[in-house]
């Protein structure tokens, strides 16, 4: 006779736990029991920073933002579409792509050589045709998938993606990315920027209110990790009307407040965050914008040609969080545009989009990463993400050590025909081991040196003597580089 057992695990709230066992920390763990590190700190350490209290409510916050997103994009009739990551389009036409290229064809064959070398430098320079290149043509990494969606839209009338997108902004402030997630929707039959406007409104509220709703206590827990005390801002979020102002209200705003705009410039960062204060903290949805301003895909404005029937949600915090627009539908206008901007060819299946079934569309994009920012209250960018990429950073691991002055260069005595994994010898008590990263590198008899080259293959561990003052563990560390400076953590 079979015999079935239901059971439920239940999660243990009880304040009466017993630890059987010691606890050990060993040695070199960056993060100490009780105590509070810096965010700079942990972020040095991105292959264990989510085992500290905050990042793993962050994360977890994030996953259920993510959750919540499909879930509403579900719920109004959305087909979800996986754009590509390799495109050939510049989207925003900012030029601040990354190209790709394949190792083989960064590395030129000795034809090549032979026939490109240049006499005055001594070096080959090829200049490959994009045509032999391996996709025959050039290739990026996706700023946006707009584009495609675009072209999905007039078939299935509503689409969305959640995909990584990549900008090769050389900026390391806090709210940039190399490497960022974009919430992006295209909806057809769409001619109204009010119309588009209430969508987008209706998506960032959908997702704050079941964060507020689910998990309103692990919210609390994580700003009060990060020394906020309430979730007041989010209330303001959830509860007013989005306010909408044309860009040249906008402006009009600013300049009566002392800031000096240029009217055909944009918005700066400074000129975003100063409007959400003034509007007390209610996001803002700025519309109307000059063209120049905006990409070739806007709409023209009906009562102001030199106008685009364009959108920027503005939030605390970060500002700008959301873009998008009504898409230009005139074959005509957009025909002109593209040719005006040097386009025409490279676009030409865009504009035959208005050529075959056309309809009106609009859509949006809105940055995950700055829309986790906005939730969580957490002001740097690099804290809302697993693994930040940004200008010089693109390691899993960077050690926290500043590079010693000439002042301070140590002096390291070694034997130059030991191996490269032996400790050294030293006479001065005061000197101890400090293990670094060097590569196959082995330092010469006592002399001072401020760098060291470090040659591939594989790195390899070397033991060298330095004086007390420059160590702050017995175990530090350097990545291995072409070129490495020793430094003093």
């Amino acid at each position: 006779m079979a015999v079935s057992i239901i059971f439920c695990l239940h999660y243990s709230i009880s304040s009466h736990c017993q630890l059987d066992g010691p606890l050990q920390f060993l040695p070199g763990y960056p993060f100490q029991p009780r105590k509070s590190h810096d965010s700079d700190y942990v972020r040095e350490y991105l292959h264990l920073r989510s085992r500290t209290k905050s990042f793993a409510s962050l994360l977890r916050l994030r996953s259920f933002m993510t959750q919540y997103t499909h879930q509403y994009f579900h719920q109004q009739g959305f087909v979800n579409i996986h754009t590509p990551i390799l495109t050939s389009n510049d989207c925003e036409g900012a030029g601040e792509v990354f190209t790709v290229i394949p190792d083989s064809e960064l590395t030129p064959s000795q034809e090549q050589i032979n026939k490109d070398k240049n006499p005055m430098r001594g070096t080959s320079s090829p200049i490959l045709d994009p045509k032999e290149t391996f996709f025959g043509e050039k290739a990026y990494l996706t700023v946006s998938g707009q584009l495609h969606l675009e072209a999905m839209a007039r078939s299935l009338s509503k689409v969305y993606t959640l995909n990584p997108t990549f900008r090769a902004e050389n900026s390391k402030s806090r709210l940039h990315l190399a490497e960022f997630y974009m919430i992006e929707a295209e909806l057809a039959f769409l001619d109204n920027i009010h119309d588009l406007c209430n969508t987008i409104e209706q998506f960032i509220k959908s997702v704050l209110n079941r964060v507020l709703e689910s998990h309103e206590e692990e919210l609390l827990t994580y700003r009060k990790l990060i020394n906020l005390a309430n979730i007041t801002d989010l209330q303001c979020i959830h509860d007013n009307p989005f306010i909408r102002m044309s860009y040249s209200a906008a402006v009009t705003i600013l300049t009566r407040h002392g800031f000096d705009v240029n009217p055909d410039s944009g918005l700066s960062k400074q000129h975003e965050l100063f409007l959400v204060k003034y509007t007390n903290n209610v996001p803002i949805f700025i519309i109307n914008w000059p063209k120049h301003v905006k990409p070739f895909y806007m709409k023209r404005s009906g009562e102001d040609p030199d106008q685009v029937l364009a959108v920027d949600l503005l939030c605390p915090l970060v500002g700008e969080v959301c873009g998008g627009g009504l898409r230009e539908d005139d074959y005509s206008i957009l025909q002109s545009t593209l040719y005006e901007q040097g386009l025409q060819e490279k676009l030409d299946w865009y504009l035959e989009l208005r050529k075959f079934g056309n309809v009106p569309t609009g859509g949006f994009g809105v940055g995950l990463e700055r829309f986790v920012q906005v939730v969580l209250g957490q002001e740097n960018i690099k804290d809302v993400i697993p693994y930040p990429r940004y200008p010089h950073h693109c390691k899993l691991y960077v050690p926290t050590l500043s590079p010693i002055k000439s002042k301070d260069r140590m002096s390291l005595p070694t034997h130059p025909d030991s191996p490269a994994n032996s400790f050294c010898s030293s006479n001065n008590s005061k000197q101890k081991l400090v293990r670094h990263w060097l590569g196959h590198q082995t330092i010469g008899s006592s002399r001072t040196v401020s760098t060291v080259a470090a040659p591939p293959p594989a790195p390899s561990p070397v033991f060298i003597c330095a004086p007390a003052p420059f160590y702050t563990s017995p175990m530090a560390y350097l990545t291995p580089s072409d070129r490495l400076v020793l430094v003093k953590p």
